[in-house]
């Protein structure tokens, strides 16, 4: 359904010139290098001219003024290239580093110039791309918010007797729930500490760095826009209620098993996380800290006698501290 709504949405909001974007190529790497461990080439050029600059990625000067891009820390900050690194880069049979599989982008069009500049004979690249027209930053955050907010409205309605009831009946208490929910963010934090050593292990197995997934990266551009404010409701209040009124209430409601219900519930949780992820290894990798963040705040809701309220405010302070994260990370 939700997925449904954000269609409608969408194709209306495609109707207006302020609301869309035709992305160059170079936007369209950037989003790549984001959540992709890659490297390509542009030029200072296509750099200014980015709708979304340099704060997702690293950037190395280059000759005639082209520039080397990549992943965030693919290479230390201080790293000496010179020509053979770049021909090495782009005209070895598969590039790695550190033994991970690094794909190479390239725009798709004539790339002769920086190709005989550096003696580049057979340029190995995986993927070429090319540029697309579509939201832009305020009507991507526009559908989003407008979604979550008939989506909200939507389950709050049907859910308002309930948590009514709810919060009128805390097991033991508002201090003991404060309480509960300051420990609920522990055992996030806990599950989150877990999840990366897994995830390390599979990014190992498969030769895959970890980045950021696709779900994370959206929220970190949204956030970092000119239009932030305006999706901080949605990060940090709506989502958060929504998920767990569905994820939490609603299956534990449906599914009579409680450790079922807390594995579907989990698994589900964890998929529509990742639902877009572009490889099954990537896909696999940040599976696993929605999956273990699903399971941890399933345990906090079996645990705290099936009030929704813990699991709730739990979510919204994990959500919250994410966001303020983004917002230092990116400042700095």
């Amino acid at each position: 359904m939700m997925f449904l709504i954000a269609s409608f949405v969408a194709v209306f909001l495609y109707s207006f010139d302020k609301t869309t974007y035709e992305y160059s190529s170079t936007d369209e790497i950037i989003i790549e290098l984001q959540t992709e461990a890659a490297i390509s080439f542009t030029t200072s050029e296509d750099l200014d001219k980015s709708f979304y600059g340099t704060k997702f990625i690293d950037t190395y000067p280059l000759k005639n003024s082209f520039f080397l891009i990549t992943t965030k820390d693919l290479f230390p900050r201080d790293l000496e290239i010179d020509d053979e690194f770049v021909k090495t880069v782009f005209e070895e049979h598969k590039y790695t580093v550190d033994s991970f599989k690094i794909k190479r982008l390239a725009k798709k069009e004539d790339n002769s110039e920086f190709y005989n500049l550096y003696n580049i004979v057979t340029p190995q690249i995986e993927k070429e791309i090319t540029g697309s027209f579509g939201l832009n930053e305020l009507g991507e955050i526009i559908n989003i918010v407008v979604v979550y907010i008939l989506v909200f409205l939507g389950v709050f309605a049907f859910s308002f007797k309930m948590l009514k009831e709810e919060f009128q009946n805390l097991p033991k208490g508002i201090l003991f729930t404060i309480g509960a929910i300051i420990l609920g963010v522990l055992v996030v934090y806990f599950g989150n500490l877990i999840s990366a050593i897994i995830s390390q292990i599979l990014s190992i197995l498969f030769k895959e760095k970890i980045v950021t997934s696709l779900n994370q990266a959206t929220i970190e551009r949204q956030l970092t826009s000119q239009y932030g404010a305006l999706i901080i409701i949605v990060v940090v209040l709506l989502g958060p209620i929504v998920e767990e009124l569905v994820f939490r209430k609603a299956f534990f409601t449906l599914i009579k098993n409680q450790w079922v219900a807390l594995v579907v519930s989990s698994l589900l949780f964890g998929l529509i996380h990742v639902v877009t992820e572009a490889s099954i290894h990537s896909f696999l990798i940040n599976l696993i800290p929605y999956l273990v963040s699903g399971i941890a705040l399933g345990l906090i809701y079996i645990y705290n006698k099936k009030n929704i309220v813990v699991s709730m405010f739990t979510h919204i302070l994990i959500n919250l501290i994410s966001v303020i994260i983004v917002f230092v990370s990116y400042s700095l």
